[in-house]
């Protein structure tokens, strides 16, 4: 599903069309080599008074012209055009590459999220069901005589606690379904079927050094800055050649008169030139054209250092999230199973009246908390993997590896016990 979304997205299609004009213009700049064919024809009446002692003339006359102009040099600015196109094609594709890998970036950060969104809203709810029975059950309790009426209102604070953030999750939910639908369109989403994320198939690096080295050879954006550089290097070759040296062209042209220039009869030329054109502008603006296509240059070569320390940047940061996220993962999820035995315990505790209602509330809080702790952070050491791989230009649709979404556990590892029933028996 991501990878459909991202062949079919518009910013792709985009950038593919930006491909496609710079292919286009690579076919025209190789234009400046292929002779020009101009065709003219005029007719009327033409009268000439020739000077004394020739005889005048009005005749009707026509005249058709063939000329063809052939490029023999311009120092090399022709050349430098078509070069300079070769490399901006080169450079659009990999704008293609870096789009689409931009793009499996969004479509898996998006689904992932609202993956997880759920998955917390779910936690979320659960709680709040847990809560709302244990308040049930407090109450029960003061009704026959067995509870306080300090524990009824500490598990009504609890309830609303819960519910709170139960509120926000459902909040954060319809915000990750926008993205989601921003992303993906009107592509239906249900979290019963869904499929979570899973880490890369293809091999991360083993290394940071490893990934940094990566990226210098791979990543999209340094290779299209590194192009654009080159670019900008033609650019100034040509300028130099159409400002500072001759243009020389050779032509041929065949003219067919009929009474033109006060000659009667039919004419045939045919002409066989060299020509050479040189325009130099009084302001020495050739001077200036080249200064502005060299500081071209210096702009490009300045943003391409700074992107790339940039980028590595950005590589340092991914394999440093992607370490962090590993070691995150392993304590939350310690955490959450050290957090649901204490709400095994406390709970076995408090039906011998020996652990306070309100441990058992702060166990409720701390467990939901762990487990959203850790989806989270399992969600993202997942997508830290995709983003490492991106930013070192290896990601792939292909790469893209899902898994069963895992069910619900309950809270605590044990049955809840009923502590409404004069503090013994389970709970239905």
């Amino acid at each position: 599903m991501i990878g459909k979304a991202t062949e079919t997205h518009d910013r792709l299609r985009g950038a593919e069309a930006a491909a496609d004009g710079a292919r286009n213009a690579l076919r025209v700049s190789h234009g400046g080599w292929f002779p020009t064919l101009s065709l003219s024809a005029n007719g009327g009446r033409e009268s000439t008074t020739k000077p004394a002692g020739l005889p005048n003339t009005d005749m009707n006359a026509s005249q058709f012209s063939a000329r063809a102009t052939q490029l023999i040099w311009d120092f090399d600015a022709t050349n430098a055009d078509i070069r300079r196109a070769q490399v901006t094609l080169v450079r659009a594709d990999i704008a293609v590459e870096r789009t689409r890998q931009e793009l499996l970036v969004e479509g898996l950060t998006a689904y992932a999220s609202l993956v997880r969104a759920h998955q917390l809203l779910a936690f979320a709810r659960q709680s709040e069901d847990n809560i709302r029975r244990q308040t049930g059950l407090e109450e029960v309790r003061l009704q026959e005589g067995f509870g306080f009426s300090t524990d009824v209102l500490q598990a009504k604070s609890q309830l609303a606690g819960a519910q709170a953030r139960r509120v926000a999750a459902e909040e954060a939910t319809q915000n990750a379904q926008s993205r989601f639908q921003a992303f993906f369109g009107h592509v239906p989403f249900q979290v019963s079927n869904a499929q979570v994320l899973a880490m890369t198939r293809a091999g991360l690096p083993v290394s940071m050094d490893a990934a940094v080295e990566e990226a210098r050879r791979h990543n999209p954006r340094l290779q299209e800055l590194a192009l654009t550089a080159a670019a900008a290097q033609e650019a100034v070759t040509s300028v130099r050649g159409r400002t500072l040296y001759p243009r020389i062209d050779g032509f041929v042209e065949h003219n067919i008169k009929r009474d033109v220039a006060g000659q009667s009869g039919r004419q045939n030329e045919l002409l066989f030139k060299l020509q050479v054109t040189f325009s130099l502008n009084t302001g020495l603006t050739a001077l200036n054209s080249i200064r502005l296509a060299e500081a071209d240059l210096r702009a490009a070569d300045a943003t391409w250092a700074d992107q790339e320390r940039t980028v590595l940047e950005t590589v340092r940061n991914s394999w440093n999230r992607l370490e962090s996220a590993r070691a995150q993962v392993q304590l939350l999820n310690d955490q959450a199973s050290l957090a649901a035995g204490f709400l095994d315990v406390a709970r076995s505790e408090r039906e011998l009246g020996t652990r306070s209602l309100i441990d058992i509330l702060s166990g409720e809080t701390t467990l939901i908390n762990a487990r959203s702790d850790a989806a989270a952070a399992e969600t993202e050491l997942v997508l830290a993997g995709y983003r490492l791989l991106a930013a070192m230009g290896r990601l792939n649709a292909a790469d893209i590896q899902t898994k069963p979404m895992p069910k619900l556990a309950p809270m605590g590892r044990g049955a809840f016990r009923d502590m409404g029933r004069r503090g013994t028996g389970e709970q239905r």
